[in-house]
């Protein structure tokens, strides 16, 4: 947590003056320069995130934190989570969310399934990268409790769960790896800048 606690201490200047750049490039006439300099910092600001993201996940993977929850939207979610990844995925890349549920109560906490969507549909879009063409989806549906089903349920009241299911047309991955996806740190895409925090935080 020692080690933790120093890395925002790093970011979060970082992140204080990219923001204090923001301010005042806005302030200034709109010239090219202008543009790409917003530009810039906000790509600064954006691999701050990242970063802070990555904190977390190490914290909760090693002490396995609990986060407070709250009523949400499993839906609402999902749509704002899907509106970060359109923007940062490539544009071979076609993401399609279906559910026919209006609204989807659930006590939960926002920021868990918020990164549980993000770091599954991040991974299927890794691996369409190299395709021409890609096809990410996700459905949501509610399942009624049955016996089949009570085991994976931690409230024994319960009536139904949601289902989220996220599928890809990737390259999709070998046996011996399969065993390990959701070990910490283990990672298939070191060069690329995984982390394997991933996986193991959707865990």
């Amino acid at each position: 947590s020692t080690i933790v606690h120093d890395f925002n201490n790093v970011l979060q200047p970082i992140t204080l003056f990219s923001d204090l750049i923001l301010t005042t490039l806005s302030k200034m006439d709109e010239s090219e320069d202008v543009k790409k300099l917003s530009n810039f910092i906000s790509k600064i600001q954006t691999s701050t995130k990242r970063g802070k993201n990555m904190i977390s996940q190490i914290l909760k993977v090693a002490q396995k934190i609990s986060e407070p929850t709250h009523r949400i939207d499993v839906k609402k979610i999902i749509n704002e989570t899907l509106a970060e990844l359109q923007v940062i995925k490539p544009s071979h890349i076609k993401i399609t969310f279906f559910t026919d549920l209006e609204y989807s109560p659930l006590e939960a906490s926002e920021t868990n399934i918020h990164q549980v969507i993000y770091n599954l549909c991040n991974n299927a879009i890794y691996a369409m990268k190299n395709k021409e063409v890609g096809n990410l989806t996700i459905h949501l549906d509610k399942i009624p409790v049955s016996a089949e089903t009570k085991h994976i349920i931690h409230s024994p009241e319960s009536l139904f769960f949601y289902r989220i299911i996220v599928r890809d047309d990737g390259v999709g991955i070998s046996q011996i790896n399969l065993e390990k996806i959701f070990e910490p740190f283990f990672s298939t895409k070191q060069n690329d800048g995984g982390t394997g925090l991933g996986l193991a935080s959707v865990y």
